[in-house]
C-alpha cells in the first residue's frame, strides 16, 4: 500500500519508510514475539491451530504484550482463554470500506483490562 498512501493520502515516501521501520514480520513465534507490545494473530479459522499458536505465544511473548485476534468465526472467549492472558486479549475487525486507511474495530471481552 506504500504507493497508495503517497498518492491518495499525501504521505511522503519518508513517512512510509518510517512506518515500515516499525513493523517486523517473522514465521518464528519467539522471534516475532521478541519485544512486541501488540501481537496480531491472523491464522486460519481453525481453533486447534490457534490454540497451538497461543500455547507457544503465551510462553515467549513479553508479559505486557497485548494479544489481538482477527478471528470472525470462532468464539473470542475460547481464544481469550487459550491465550493465557484474558486481561490482555482483544479481537480486531478491519473494514476496508474507506480504502487502505479503513476502520479498525477493537472488541474487548469482559476480562479485558480497560487500560
Amino acid at each position: 500500500f506504500a504507493d497508495e498512501y503517497v498518492n491518495k493520502f499525501s504521505a511522503t515516501p519518508q513517512d512510509v519508510e518510517t512506518a515500515l521501520a516499525y513493523i517486523a514480520y517473522s514465521m518464528d513465534i519467539p522471534e516475532a514475539a521478541g519485544n512486541a507490545h501488540l501481537i496480531i494473530e491472523a491464522l486460519p479459522e481453525d481453533l486447534a491451530v490457534k490454540k497451538t499458536f497461543y500455547n507457544e505465544l503465551k510462553i515467549t511473548a513479553p508479559k505486557n504484550a497485548i494479544f489481538a485476534s482477527t478471528s470472525a468465526g470462532l468464539d473470542p472467549g475460547e481464544l481469550s482463554k487459550a491465550s493465557g492472558r484474558a486481561n490482555k486479549f482483544v479481537n480486531f475487525h478491519f473494514s476496508q470500506e474507506s480504502g487502505p486507511t479503513g476502520t479498525l474495530i477493537i472488541i474487548s471481552l469482559p476480562a479485558t483490562d480497560p487500560e
